[in-house]
């Protein structure tokens, strides 16, 4: 599990604390706190000049919508000094401050984007005006200060900008505060996401998370005012870990081992020198260059070397001639850090080296932990924690089990298959269109109804799943049996819905139906343990009890089909996969790997395949074009030269000389075709994200083209009436007639899933004038992940006003990759992003039913669609291997 830390504190008067001396520290600035004397009455100036601390490398302050020409809000020295002014009691709050971890796998604009759209979304769209700094002193601790003042600001009917009434939620609510550590968890983990790493941060705690260990207190400013205490605090809790972890050394792989399903010795000596690093660090050092020192001295002690083995003994006989200053290790270590940080590994050799290396080699003998590769395709030793390898063990038994049964095989033959039991029949397929069933597809449908209790199909993008799906489930109706699905969200538990026209529900709802249907308590979360816990055994016990009031969810006239297979995380697989086996029912697993995968625990859906073989469909069908379909299928099989010179030839590729070029083509060619059919159809309900669409990598892109496209869309007419302000999700949204939004989460009142779209009938502002807290009312058109539309109602002012949560919702013109997953587009627009790797490429270039353009700068198509593509491939196949993800044998490929 990555990193995480969230904190926030009120700047109170009590306390002897001032809002100008922190906002001169956190933004590393010279400012002048101005007050008067209470029993002189004399004008008092105290400097603070903090403009030799380094690192703070982004600082701006952000104000709420409409007081962008409120110059005095904008100067750091007029706005906290106002702040301290208006404040008259002595145990005032002057301003609140929220820090929190950044993360830093992630480069410095994504980490600034992420900040800038965080405080837009949860702090400013309240009215409040908020002082955001970033800190890179150190770069492996990048973290972000938000200091916000504790009041509503408001214009007066004169234009005067005075403080308003305090925003008590920001000061004072835990509801708020546990909110906003959520938020920032869920926005750090969409950054993880988008950038294709498979990391996650909780803001649960250690103990909620089942990790025996005490969390340490974060250095902040008060570290470098007067450190002493805190410093002390910290030596104390980490001393406190290291003798637990002397005591129970594998306490230290739970912080690892959550997203990584290997990890390699380098990994366990990183979360073993974290673990230690304050206990480490000498009082009066850098704390930042030693953290940075000991995570490089770690890696360097245990860093294996080509051409030899690596015995603890060795590492051991290293570590006592570091110490002794007779021997320069042999290792990759970052020189610059080695040569301008000599004091502190000097230190830290003479003090612990021996002592690290005893931890260490501790943790390598712990029989909590098992040896899965001596060495993997890149020369490293690979472990797994055994929590998870027993996971992996009970759901391979599962999928085994299932895999011999054949309780569900209903023996069909080619001439069963289409309603009329003609192989040539032509069915009716989500739509007017109709199609014929292929030979492959025939084969597939055949392979799972005639096949064992767990069956697999793969697919390329667009290769026909759904269609497959739609038989397999008439013909497992028509035997008399009941077909239910699930998927990892509940967008794609509704298009399974409504595309093989059964129920479904994600899988943590289906989960809950389940654990209450035999009278126990739901629990969202599952560790890799879960198995072993009270609640799930004493579940288990209710299957032998006679209850007659007890609705079973699955029985054995039960087909589970669980859709975008690969994105969902190994311990609900399992869960699953064993529930269907006491139910005695039958297993469908559909999806395609090569997309995006689960965000967790991965390779459930593999190891599945690689158990009960599968049947896989190669030709794609979404494409009406031959050309489109081969490049498609081209990139399925990691043949990215083939497919990008198929799209060369058809003159997918408009390339500019820059980036600002490309993305101008891009919002006018969008633009004009959005209009064209505006025009063509002659109707206000219209749902374009079905017909056309932008795809692109980065939350950030997609709000740029939003913004781009609307204002082309307004100056052509496209968009009607006048345009207002709405408060939704934490952010102020611009919205007219026509505008085509996107559902950014779920909503049970509104009935609404996260990813479904829909179009503004209409919007205007409560009680008919505009307002500054975005009060609104939207009539809006909601085109359902089931395929049906509903014309629902949303009043933000009502939400608010009786505490209901007010619904989430953005522009909808450009999605990201994930968004888009599992869609069909008539026509794509695709913005290549310099970020873009194999698995996002794919899913944007597939998701076309006609055409798709793909925009881009010359030197950034040239220098990064044929170099780093083929190297995430490369990296693709590497990770399947090493998992077994390679295509088997058994796999069933036509």
């Amino acid at each position: 599990m990555a990193s995480y830390h969230f904190h926030k504190s009120s700047i109170q008067r009590s306390k002897g604390q001032n809002a100008v001396a922190k906002a001169a520290y956190i933004s590393a600035s010279k400012l002048v706190y101005k007050t008067i004397d209470r029993e002189t009455g004399e004008e008092i100036s105290i400097t603070y000049d903090f403009t030799k601390k380094q690192g703070v490398v982004y600082s701006k302050i952000f104000v709420p919508e409409g007081f962008e020409d409120t110059a005095w809000l904008q100067d750091r020295e007029q706005l906290w000094n106002a702040a301290e002014a208006r404040e008259k009691r002595d145990d005032s709050i002057t301003g609140v401050e929220i820090e929190f971890a950044l993360p830093k796998e992630i480069c410095k604009e994504e980490n600034i984007r992420l900040v800038k759209e965080f405080a837009r979304q949860y702090i400013v769209s309240r009215g409040i005006v908020c002082d955001v700094n970033i800190h890179y002193d150190n770069p492996e601790n990048p973290h972000v200060h938000f200091q916000y003042l504790s009041r509503n600001v408001k214009r007066l009917e004169n234009g005067v900008v005075v403080f308003d009434r305090k925003d008590r939620d920001l000061t004072s609510s835990i509801k708020f505060l546990n909110n906003l550590r959520h938020q920032c968890a869920v926005e750090i983990n969409k950054v993880y996401k988008e950038a294709g790493l498979h990391l996650e941060v909780s803001e649960k705690s250690y103990k909620a998370l089942g990790i025996d260990q005490i969390p340490t207190r974060h250095k902040g400013p008060a570290h470098y005012m007067k450190a002493t205490e805190l410093e002390a605090k910290n030596k104390e809790i980490i001393a406190e870990n290291a003798k637990k972890i002397y005591e129970n050394p594998e306490i230290v792989f739970g912080c690892i081992s959550y997203t990584k399903p290997v990890f390699t010795k380098e990994d366990i000596a990183i979360a073993l020198s974290d673990a230690l690093m304050v206990h480490l660090v000498s009082k009066d050092s850098d704390i930042a260059k030693d953290q940075e020192a000991i995570r490089e001295f770690s890696k360097g002690l245990v860093q294996e070397q080509v051409g030899g083995e690596n015995t603890a003994q060795n590492i051991a006989n290293d570590a006592v001639a570091i110490t002794a200053g007779t021997k320069e290790r042999n290792t990759d270590i970052n020189h610059t850090n080695r040569t301008s940080n000599n004091s502190s590994i000097e230190h830290l050799n003479k003090e612990y080296g021996e002592e690290f290396l005893r931890l260490y080699n501790q943790l390598l003998l712990s029989d909590k932990i098992e040896l899965m590769d001596q060495k993997d395709l890149t020369g490293k030793t690979l472990y797994a924690l055994k929590s998870r390898v027993n996971l992996e063990l009970r759901y391979v038994s599962a999928i085994e089990e299932l895999n011999i049964k054949e309780e569900h095989n209903l023996d069909i033959s080619c001439n069963n298959i289409g309603e009329s039991k003609s192989v040539k029949d032509r069915l009716l397929f989500v739509g007017s269109k109709k199609h014929a069933f292929s030979d492959e597809q025939i084969k597939a449908i055949l392979a799972v109804c005639n096949g064992s209790d767990i069956s697999v199909l793969e697919g390329n993008p667009g290769a026909g799943k759904t269609f497959v799906m739609r038989e397999i489930v008439r013909q497992y109706k028509a035997a008399g049996f009941k077909v239910v699905g699930t998927g990892p969200s509940s967008v794609s538990a509704k298009v399974l819905s409504r595309n093989a026209g059964i129920k479904a529900d994600n899988t943590s709802l289906l989960r809950k139906k389940i654990v209450e249907s035999k009278g126990g308590d739901f629990k969202i979360d599952l560790s890799s343990k879960y198995y072993e816990e009270e609640e799930y055994l004493k579940s288990i016990g209710c299957d032998s009890v006679l209850n007659f009031l007890r609705s079973d969810v699955l029985d054995s006239k039960t087909v589970l089909i669980a859709d975008e297979a690969s994105m969902i995380e190994l311990a609900n697989m399992d869960y699953l996969a064993h529930e269907v086996l006491r139910a005695k029912a039958k297993l469908v697993l559909v999806g395609d790997n090569n997309q995006f995968t689960a965000v967790g625990m991965t390779g459930a859906f593999n190891k599945a395949r690689k158990i009960a073989g599968g049947v896989k469909l190669t030709e794609v069908r979404r494409q009406e074009r031959l050309e489109y379909r081969q490049a498609t299928e081209a990139m399925g099989r990691f043949a990215m030269h083939d497919a990008i010179e198929i799209y060369r030839k058809l003159d997918v590729f408009n390339i500019k000389d820059n980036e600002q070029e490309a993305k101008t083509s891009l919002v006018t060619s969008f633009a004009k075709e959005y209009t064209e059919q505006i025009d063509s159809l002659k109707r206000d309900d219209l749902i374009a994200i079905r017909s056309i669409a932008i795809g692109a990598y980065t939350n950030e892109k997609v709000a740029e083209f939003n913004a781009r496209v609307r204002d082309e869309l307004k100056n052509s007419g496209a968009l009607k009436g006048a345009e207002v302000q709405i408060s939704s999700g934490g952010r102020m949204l611009p919205l007219m007639k026509g505008d085509q939004i996107v559902f950014e989460e779920n909503s049970l009142r509104y009935g609404i899933s996260n990813g479904e779209v829909g179009t503004i009938l209409s919007v205007n502002p409560f009680g008919g004038s505009a307002n500054s807290k975005g009060d609104g009312v939207l009539r809006v058109l909601v085109h359902k992940a089931d395929g049906s539309k509903d014309i629902i109602e949303i009043n933000t002012f009502l939400d608010a006003f009786n505490n209901k949560r007010r619904v989430k919702l953005n522009h909808g013109y450009a999605l990201t990759g994930y968004k888009l997953q599992g869609e069909t587009v008539d026509r794509m627009h695709i913005y290549f992003d310099r970020s873009i790797g194999y698995e996002a490429f794919l899913v944007l270039m597939s998701r076309h039913r006609q055409a798709v353009k793909l925009h881009a700068s010359a030197k950034e198509l040239e220098n990064i669609v044929y170099q780093r593509l083929d190297s995430d491939v490369e990296k693709v196949r590497n990770q399947f291997k090493i998992n077994s993800y390679e295509m088997l044998p058994q796999t069933i490929t036509n």
